[in-house]
């Protein structure tokens, strides 16, 4: 309905879950496979022959999957990489594509507390509009310029806007479940943008890499990103936060199962 908050029309139609057991996480595999492999090409089709893409870094990842209320299909699936405490590098994909030494900088963040946000993926059903199906997070320059026409035409309820934010509110729920506060990604330029208009914002670390195309290496406290998010967008900062249920005060968050989830990533 054109009455309901953005809030109330993402939670009509999306829901996150995590994949916490087997069966699920075979889902987050078979759809990364589609998405990444089939669709483009990101990784070799033959170095996954049971359709599962998989690398070394899901040993210490937590995932997720956005659903689709009405039909029940998955719509995303998005992963975030916690740190090793007993490597320099903190064990992060990151650390292989960005040689930038800002990245390494304890002043900016520290290590322990950051995790990165990793192989978002939309469903191919879920990008079938003008421009989305160019991108594994379905965001390209296309879809932005779609959003504009869109947003002309006082319609500014695109499905990408609710993929992109239920995605990143699970990554919200993730990161207090294990004591993490700063984001590391590399992302592609229009997704950057995307996040932007909605109010969530990242710091560069360097200048763009070549990797699978342009892509940004950045970073963001997560405290900082909400609260900036809070006072720009509060329509957004209510699905991300459950309307301010999922997150707790700075200080909370390294007090939860940080010290025992570091033991046990400390054992990987």
């Amino acid at each position: 309905m054109e009455s309901d908050s953005l809030y109330e029309a993402y939670n009509r139609y999306f829901k996150v879950i995590r994949a916490d057991t087997p069966e699920l996480q075979d889902e987050v595999h078979r759809l990364r496979y589609q998405v990444y492999c089939v669709e483009h090409h990101f990784e070799n089709a033959d170095d996954f022959p049971d359709g599962m893409e998989r690398d070394k870094y899901d040993e210490h990842s937590v995932h997720s999957l956005l659903i689709h209320k009405p039909s029940g299909a998955i719509a995303g699936s998005v992963r975030l990489v916690l740190p090793l405490t007993n490597r320099s590098d903190a064990g992060l994909p990151i650390g292989e594509v960005c040689r930038e030494t800002a990245l390494y900088d304890d002043s900016l963040f520290r290590r322990e507390y950051a995790a990165e946000v990793s192989r978002f993926a939309i469903a191919r059903t879920f990008r079938r509009r003008i421009g989305e199906q160019g991108s594994p997070c379905g965001v390209t320059e296309e879809s932005l310029r779609a959003i504009d026409v869109a947003a002309e035409l006082n319609n500014d309820r695109r499905v990408a806007h609710h993929l992109t934010l239920g995605l990143i509110s699970s990554l919200v729920e993730m990161s207090v479940e294990h004591g993490i506060s700063v984001w590391c990604s590399v992302m592609e330029r229009a997704l950057l943008r995307l996040l932007t208009r909605v109010g969530i914002h990242f710091t560069n670390l360097g200048p763009l890499i070549e990797y699978h195309g342009k892509r940004q290496p950045c970073y963001s406290d997560l405290h900082e990103l909400l609260e900036r998010v809070k006072q720009e967008r509060p329509d957004v900062w209510e699905i991300l936060t459950e309307r301010g249920t999922v997150w707790p005060v700075r200080d909370a968050i390294k007090n939860t199962s940080n010290q025992s989830d570091m033991i046990t990533r400390k054992s990987l």
